[in-house]
């Protein structure tokens, strides 16, 4: 009698967790279908998308740059990792422009979802291949360097008709 009650204990465990586990699963969907917009639009229409975003920064020098396909900190980055001292940013926002497609993509994602796995790169993926181009770990940078350096465009690149831009407010 005891054996079967712990059969039952068991599989009722189990049942729970997946249970929490499809809930958290669709917390994230949830989550990400709502931080993300894909507009359909022209090439002009997305540079101004694009134009407007840079304007709202007094600096106009990404922190990070792609040299020959590869990430690099540029000196903009040191030059606001000591002097700035401001609120750190809330939010790390994604444009993407791919001409084929005509697709204008904007995605917003909050800076404490970043700092939960501190350790873990920041992936920017490729619009048309399922690698990743951009990985802010090969510059051994966490959420949190990123964040010290406060508001800022942190990304600016246009490669194989592909326009991409990062920053953190």
């Amino acid at each position: 009698m005891a054996i079967r009650r712990w059969i039952l204990v068991s599989i009722g465990l189990v049942v729970a967790l997946m249970v929490a586990c499809g809930g958290l699963v669709g917390a994230g969907v949830y989550l990400v279908s709502r931080q993300m917009e894909i507009e359909h639009t022209d090439g002009p229409a997305a540079e101004a998308a694009f134009t407007a975003v840079r304007t709202g920064f007094t600096d106009p020098r990404p922190l990070i740059e792609l040299r020959d396909g590869e990430p690099r900190l540029t000196p903009a980055y040191d030059e606001r990792i000591t002097t700035y001292s401001g609120p750190l940013p809330e939010s790390l926002h994604l444009l993407i422009w791919d001409e084929d497609a005509e697709e204008l993509v904007r995605f917003s994602m909050p800076f404490w979802i970043l700092k939960l796995s501190p350790h873990h790169p920041i992936h920017v993926p490729d619009s048309r291949a399922s690698e990743t181009r951009v990985s802010i770990e090969d510059l051994d940078l966490t959420p949190g360097d990123l964040a010290a350096a406060g508001p800022a465009l942190v990304l600016d690149t246009r490669e194989d008709g592909t326009h991409l831009l990062l920053w953190t407010r």
